[in-house]
């Protein structure tokens, strides 16, 4: 059986109350007080865990910056509930693993499980408005911050600096907000699948993960 363990951070006790009552008792979530709780309960051999961190924030302080290294590095997927980023905050918590993040005002119950779940399959749950500004963030990095420039090739030519027609395919989807689960209804492939592919890709061209993909795409005319 699949569970997700969750360990709530919050900057006090009325807002970590607050997650956990949005979160209700949906049975196949544990909430926990601490990451090591959460990791010493996932050796079980009848119950599979994955492991997210919720971290629940007004600003990017350091307390919270210090939080999300310490989560990532402990091998937790992390979403991230905040109540404003500004732009040069965006590239430092994509460059700490969290790949979901959540506006405070739109933290209702149904949008904090949806979160939650997109943090467990290790999915990209981003605003558009905060997509966007990550995008535009990435694609103004210097030539050699690792978005690389691809040259104009022949029409439809694929190769080691140009996705192919599926990448593409997959990489507009994800520019467009789709999990992997609904890239693969979309597809008629499987979510194996597109995990695949969106690594093939990330590898071939040394991007860090999906949103970097996708400034990549944008900086380089693919999208």
């Amino acid at each position: 059986m699949d569970r997700i363990r969750i360990v709530v951070h919050a900057p006090d006790p009325i807002s970590r109350a607050g997650a956990i009552t949005l979160l209700g008792d949906k049975a196949a979530v544990l909430v926990t007080t601490s990451a090591q709780e959460t990791l010493a309960g996932t050796g079980s051999q009848h119950t599979r865990h994955t492991v997210v961190g919720l971290v629940v924030a007004d600003t990017l302080d350091v307390p919270t910056l210090l939080t999300l290294q310490e989560l990532s590095r402990d091998g937790l997927r992390v979403a991230l509930v905040v109540t404003a980023l500004r732009d040069d905050e965006l590239p430092i918590v994509v460059a700490n693993g969290v790949k979901v993040i959540l506006h405070r005002h739109e933290a209702t119950a149904q949008r904090l499980w949806r979160a939650v779940e997109a943090a467990s399959r290790d999915d990209v749950d981003l605003p558009r408005s905060l997509l966007s500004q990550v995008i535009g963030q990435l694609a103004r990095q210097a030539p050699g911050s690792g978005v690389p420039r691809a040259e104009t090739p022949a029409a439809g030519a694929a190769g080691p600096d140009r996705p192919s027609e599926r990448e593409l395919g997959v990489l507009r989807l994800i520019a467009d907000g789709l999990s992997t689960e609904q890239i693969a209804a979309q597809l008629s492939c499987s979510q194996r699948t597109v995990r695949n592919v969106v690594q093939g890709l990330t590898d071939r061209l040394g991007l860090n993960n999906r949103p970097h993909a996708v400034a990549y795409g944008f900086r380089a005319g693919h999208l």
